[in-house]
């Protein structure tokens, strides 16, 4: 005797409009790991700054940039004095446009300085500061 299966004409798999909708919200799911994945990859890497500092009776201190990963434009680069719990702008101006291996940062004698700007006690912390992000910092101490 064969058995025979009986199947229900009734019975039916996921309603088409269930199926559109998942198969939607998988997609959706799949491009946005997929986004995130790339935008990482394309991220832009931090960039790192080195820089030494020489003082010169002509010039007074003088920032020079001994290491750049990459070349950083000056008007995105701000150089600060940290004196009494604060961070003082320091006026000066780089010898090119673009920061890069060499580049100086000359700065502006103190007789131009704010008259806010307070006395430097040394040693002093000079830092570089990128974008709103320091990125390097100098102890400066002329032995005095």
């Amino acid at each position: 005797m064969r058995k025979h299966w009986k199947s229900k004409v009734d019975r039916e798999g996921v309603s088409p409009v269930i199926a559109t909708i998942l198969m939607v919200a998988i997609t959706v799911v799949l491009a946005a790991i997929l986004m995130v994945m790339v935008m990482e990859m394309s991220a832009e890497p931090e960039p790192v700054l080195n820089a030494e500092a020489i003082y010169t009776s002509q010039d007074g201190w003088v920032g020079r940039v001994t290491y750049a990963s990459v070349p950083m434009d000056v008007d995105d680069v701000e150089v600060f004095v940290f004196q009494g719990n604060k961070y003082w702008p320091v006026d000066g101006y780089w010898d090119s446009n673009t920061i890069w291996f060499g580049s100086t940062f000359h700065t502006i004698p103190k007789a131009l300085a704010p008259s806010d700007f307070p006395a430097v006690n040394f040693p002093a912390d000079i830092s570089f500061h990128y974008k709103g992000k320091k990125l390097a910092t100098i102890v400066f101490d002329f032995g005095a």
